[in-house]
């Protein structure tokens, strides 16, 4: 907390922005794309033709895909593309989502060529975005390319953790992804759906874990249990969520008479994508030798 704010010369901010994005957080996560992204071009190179091929890249993706715009209009000029981008964000048509838009386009679109330096560079700049993000009271997190509506930094790093996708388990990454993908559709998400995908990762790792794609979800829990000490409360309580994934709201099933999909909430979807997350860790943890 401020100095000003300790001593009540100035009120401390105690709304979490969900559909808004006040001028200092908008600033700060500006600043994190300039830095990360916009600056570099600018201050080595004063022309496109001049421009390092991934920045090149860059613009042209932006001019082409996320501002639709007619490829013989795009300015060579490295200052006229960043204002383009400044005005989109901070125009008197201001929309508090754009932000948020953008830098998951460009973080999706931009790679540094060495494959080091690039993961280095991902995980730097989810730091930078996400320390903006809570010392301004968002109700987001950047997670895995993706904002989404989980305040909670241990469910977070659950999330992360599980996501890391390594070429034995990007099945099972690809799953969480979509989980979080549908879960995070502020438009129109799908938290039935996104509780699918969070069980699917489970069924994928075991899949993978026994080197077996048509291992059941019960046979997989009961040769965990017998042959690799995994608790027996605790694979109760799997299959308990494995359950309610297939008796409630069409999840996994059709519906059944007197049910509807909006009796899913969020609570459940972010519930069931942390539990899921949480158990793959900890299979993966406890099952690595």
């Amino acid at each position: 907390m401020k100095f000003s704010e300790r001593m009540g010369f100035k009120e401390p901010r105690n709304t979490i922005q969900t559909e808004s994005v006040d001028l200092e957080l908008k600033n700060e996560l500006w600043n994190v794309l300039y830095l990360q992204y916009l600056d570099e071009p600018k201050k080595n190179y004063q022309f496109l033709d001049e421009c390092r091929l991934e920045h090149y890249k860059l613009f042209t993706l932006l001019w082409l895909y996320y501002f639709k715009n007619k490829i013989d209009n795009q300015s060579i000029n490295i200052e006229h593309n960043i204002q383009n981008i400044n005005s989109h964000l901070y125009s008197k048509f201001d929309r508090w989502y754009y932000i948020y838009d953008i830098i998951e386009f460009i973080f999706a679109n931009f790679e540094i060529p060495d494959e080091f330096d690039n993961l280095e560079h991902r995980k730097y700049t989810t730091e930078l975005l996400n320390d903006a993000l809570e010392s301004n009271l968002s109700g987001y997190r950047f997670i895995n390319g993706l904002f989404s509506p989980i305040t909670n930094e241990q469910e977070i790093e659950a999330i992360e953790e599980a996501v890391i996708n390594t070429d034995e388990y990007n099945t099972v990454s690809s799953h969480l992804n979509k989980a979080l993908e549908l879960l995070s559709d502020k438009k129109a998400p799908d938290f039935s759906n996104s509780i699918k995908e969070s069980i699917s990762a489970i069924e994928s790792y075991f899949k993978v874990f026994f080197k077996d794609p048509n291992i059941s979800f019960g046979n997989s829990l009961n040769n965990l249990e017998h042959n690799h000490g995994l608790d027996k409360q605790i694979k109760e309580s799997i299959l308990r969520i494995y359950g309610y994934s297939n008796n409630t709201g069409a999840i996994r099933h059709g519906l059944k008479p007197g049910d509807t999909t909006d009796k899913i909430k969020l609570a459940e979807a972010k519930y069931m994508l942390v539990t899921c997350s949480a158990f793959i860790n900890y299979l993966k943890e406890t099952n690595a030798n």
